[in-house]
């Protein structure tokens, strides 16, 4: 950088020593001519900016591959957490499933018992239809609770999935930038022996 500035100022030094003397158009007067110094100095300035537009385009690259860098990292942080509530979810299922089932046989407990309390016989006729009855809603109450666990896992998993795409296209669209992918070059066909 020093060097291209110290260049442009030996340039301009050359340059604007070497101006000639011409008669003004109007007044007569003398003036110097400097088109070639301030061409000079245009294209100093240009080549000065086209290095600076370099810099802050690096610059900005660093940035953007830190940034993807980072997001990798909570996209990483999301998966395993969304794992864990796959877990979590599973775990969940299984104390709602146990707690459905404790319900169904208290409340098929209870029914019993207060069939029985009327002097009513419990293997036959209504008590025994009631008794069946909350056995049917029991068992749909144990595989809803076990279903909806079963959905809530499948969702987070699918999430940690999602996560996990995130991170390996974002490592794929930095390695892009940091490496740009060259053509590949073409065979040459028109050589090829017809086969026989």
């Amino acid at each position: 950088m020093a060097r291209l500035l110290q260049f442009r100022d030996r340039a301009i030094r050359l340059r604007c020593a070497d101006r000639r003397v011409q008669k003004g158009p109007l007044d007569g007067s003398r003036h110097t001519s400097d088109h070639g110094c301030g061409y000079l100095i245009g294209a100093g300035v240009a080549a000065y900016s086209a290095y600076q537009s370099g810099q802050a385009q690096s610059a900005n690259a660093k940035y953007q591959s830190a940034v993807a860098l980072r997001n990798a990292e909570l996209n990483k942080q999301n998966a395993d957490f969304a794992r864990q509530n796959a877990a979590y979810a599973e775990q969940q299922g299984a104390a709602r499933e146990r707690d459905a089932a404790r319900r169904a046989r208290a409340v098929i407990g209870a029914t019993e018992a207060a069939a029985a309390g009327n002097g009513l016989d419990v293997g036959q006729g209504s008590p025994l239809d009631l008794r069946e009855g909350n056995a049917r809603i029991g068992t749909e109450n144990i595989q809803a609770a076990n279903e909806n666990g079963r959905r809530t896992a499948e969702g987070f998993r699918r999430q940690a999935f999602s996560f996990e795409n995130k991170r390996a296209a974002t490592h794929f669209r930095r390695r892009a930038t940091m490496w740009p992918a060259t053509p590949r070059p073409r065979r040459d066909t028109s050589e090829r022996v017809p086969r026989s």
